[in-house]
């Protein structure tokens, strides 16, 4: 169960900021509701475990989010990857993926048809990208014509500075989007509480299913964050917000001059447009084993590329999370990547 004075707290913040078309629709067959779970990682969870099966197509941003691999590898759907740029999803590439099928004659999704496209449309894991809105609305007249889910996985929303994208959400107007929120990068990783927000005919499924497995989100940690909440009220949650986005965003500054001063030979990245990652494709077939160097003679944990793509090529790619460290750690670090990597290079190359 959620508490209801939190969930109405929820409710009215979800229409400030995304207002979807089916807020408040009775009308509709897809109105908008929420529930409150144990973190977004499990609304995520109970979205893959609910309504993928074996063989079910699915769509997938790549690189993607290690997490929702993780999720669906057990259900053995067929995974099609989207190719994605630093703006996101290349709609022109999952316009290419789609045109195998003939969208009427798609009656169900899934078997004839992609059941859903999964994307983390904001700050991206692990490539820092955000989707726009030009591409959102394409990809969202291609979700209508396709009838497929958007899985709308968006945990770092709130770490983008104001004024926000709109979300798939704020546009959904077919009822096909579920979205996933969190507190944990805005107020606490420690409380886990998300947020799963789509029509309600689906959203009923997963409250029965949190109800006959973990029963209910920690009752101390919802009382805790209404408490908050109520004390912040809705100006006090964005301002929050903002300071967040500003301590990552000086953050990610930091992260990028550290890594001009010793990859510029080395590798190459975009500037992620927010977030805690860095992207980065080393002048290296395989990203792997000079990770594992890394790793045993400097003591520099990052993670390699093949852990987000979607089949077991070598990838060239490493992810670098900067969101609990010092500019001083992050020049340490990739002065010893630089000499890692030069140093596989001059024995294997």
């Amino acid at each position: 169960m959620s508490y209801k004075d939190l969930l109405d707290w929820i409710y009215e913040l979800q229409r400030q900021v995304h207002n979807p078309p089916t807020y408040n629709n009775d009308q509709h067959p897809g109105k908008m509701k929420c529930i409150v779970t144990n973190g977004a990682q499990h609304g995520l969870s109970l979205v893959m475990e609910n309504l993928v099966s074996k063989d079910d197509i699915c769509l997938m941003e790549s690189p993607s989010y290690a997490g929702a691999k993780a999720l669906l590898g057990p259900l053995k759907p067929k995974v099609i990857p989207i190719d994605t740029d630093k703006h996101g999803i290349i709609p022109s590439e999952l316009r290419k993926v789609l045109s195998r099928w003939n969208p009427s004659t798609i009656q169900h999704p899934g078997k004839d048809g992609p059941k859903l496209l999964y994307c983390v449309p904001t700050c991206g894991n692990p490539t820092g990208a955000s989707i726009t809105l030009e591409r959102k609305t394409e990809i969202y007249e291609l979700a209508k014509e396709y009838k497929f889910l958007i899985i709308e996985d968006d945990p770092y929303f709130y770490l983008k500075s104001r004024p926000y994208v709109p979300s798939f959400l704020s546009m959904d107007t077919d009822g096909l989007v579920l979205r996933m929120d969190t507190v944990s990068k805005v107020v606490s990783a420690g409380i886990r509480i998300g947020v799963l927000t789509g029509p309600a005919p689906l959203i009923d499924i997963f409250r029965c299913n949190i109800e006959t497995s973990v029963q209910q989100t920690s009752g101390l940690s919802q009382q805790f964050l209404l408490a908050l909440l109520k004390k912040w009220g809705y100006e006090g949650f964005y301002e929050n917000a903002d300071k967040m986005a500003a301590f990552y965003e000086s953050r990610k500054y930091e992260c990028l001059e550290a890594a001009r001063n010793h990859l510029k030979d080395v590798a190459e990245w975009d500037e992620p447009a927010g977030g805690m990652f860095l992207w980065i494709k080393l002048k290296v077939k395989d990203a792997l084993p000079v990770v594992e160097k890394l790793i045993q003679e400097k003591s520099v944990f990052v993670a390699p590329g093949l852990h987000f793509t979607l089949d077991s090529k070598p990838s060239p790619y490493i992810r670098v999370a900067f969101s609990n460290t010092t500019y001083e750690k992050l020049n340490k670090a990739f002065e010893s990547l630089a000499q890692v990597i030069k140093t596989y290079k001059s024995e294997n190359e």
